[in-house]
């Protein structure tokens, strides 16, 4: 198993990397577990055999010990003795290679922490550029998805629009088609150009106009003869019709002139009327005036007062609204400090919990 997908499976527990790792030592320490953290390969190893460090060497001590009473059997006194001293010089050498062990082995073990710290290190920063890499490359793919929508949406309202032009052309050279009285399909409508449509309505154009110029000549002609005749027929009727309307008509005008006389002669004696028994009110106006302008200062006066009481209730107003928000604003200060130190204290309670 890799220690990636171990430290996976560990998530959500209470315990940390680390601490698991020491209890798993502790547990291989005492013969409890069989596997061995194996840092350069990034995995973990079970049922080898370089685990059991301390039975094997317990084992290789046994065998030596039957192998020496063996030898001792065989050869004799002086062969025990020269293998006494060799035991000798070999513990003593251990006992005084055993203190730079240790520190060979702490200074390994500081070594693989470092390792293991920047093995960490390592896979956050990879897994960190890997996401961005993916939300560059999703944030490309819409951009892209983004451009090719609006391309084909261009495209389709260009084909729309073409469509709509291609069907207003048909339909204006069928409408033209149609008054000129041309029996042609579709696809000599589709077939037809401008230029051919111009020159046959240039020649239908001239045709009809050539048409009603000459209806027309022929009917100025009857017209010219028939007000000719009646001039001559009814001369004197006319001319009775005539003086008939303009003796009406000045009758008209003279009866409106009379009547606009009486009303100006109206309007100016009622306004004579009015200025003498308005002249009788001059000798009043100061007086009226002077009590006009006391009653107009008196109430300015007023609500002069009412406004000034009204400014200073809205400031006081003011003032206790802000007085408000500052204490609530405390209030609230106080409780996040609260919040805050319960909070540390909890945090420091469950770390020394989990120290211990």
């Amino acid at each position: 198993m890799s220690i990636d997908e171990f430290r996976r499976r560990l998530t959500g527990t209470a315990l940390s990397y680390s601490e698991i790792e020491r209890v798993i030592l502790r547990a291989v320490r005492r013969h409890y577990l069989a596997v061995r953290l194996d840092y350069r390969s990034n995995c973990l190893r079970f049922d080898s055999g370089n685990l059991e460090i301390e039975r094997t060497q317990g084992q290789l001590t046994q065998l030596g010990q039957n192998l020496y009473k063996a030898s001792q059997s065989m050869v004799g006194p002086s062969a025990a003795e020269s293998k006494q001293i060799q035991k000798n010089a070999l513990v003593n050498h251990c006992l005084s290679t055993m203190e730079a062990q240790r520190k060979a082995i702490l200074e390994r073990k500081v070594i693989i922490e470092s390792m293991k710290e920047a093995n960490e290190k390592r896979q956050r920063q990879e897994a960190y550029q890997r996401q961005q890499e993916r939300k560059k490359s999703e944030r490309a793919a819409h951009l892209r998805e983004k451009a090719r929508l609006k391309e084909e949406k261009t495209r389709r309202e260009e084909d729309r629009q073409k469509r709509i032009k291609e069907q207003e052309a048909m339909q204006r050279k069928r409408d033209i088609a149609t008054k000129m009285k041309l029996n042609l399909d579709e696809q000599q409508l589709q077939e037809l150009t401008g230029e051919d449509l111009m020159k046959q309505r240039e020649q239908a154009a001239i045709k009809e106009a050539k048409k009603r110029n000459s209806k027309m000549r022929a009917q100025s002609n009857q017209v010219d003869y028939l007000c000719r005749a009646i001039r001559e027929n009814e001369r004197e009727e006319l001319t009775a019709h005539i003086k008939e309307k303009m003796d009406a008509e000045e009758q008209r005008f003279n009866e409106e002139n009379k009547r606009s006389a009486t009303k100006h002669l109206k309007t100016w004696e009622v306004a004579v009327e009015e200025k003498a028994r308005t002249a009788k009110m001059i000798a009043f106006r100061e007086g009226w005036l002077e009590e006009l302008y006391a009653v107009r200062s008196t109430r300015l006066e007023a609500e002069r007062e009412k406004l000034i009481e009204l400014a200073r209730l809205k400031k006081r107003k003011d003032k206790l609204e802000r007085a408000r928000k500052r204490i609530l604003e405390n209030k609230k200060r106080k409780e996040a400090e609260e919040v805050s130190t319960s909070v540390v204290l909890h945090v420091g309670v469950s770390f020394e919990w989990v120290c211990c």
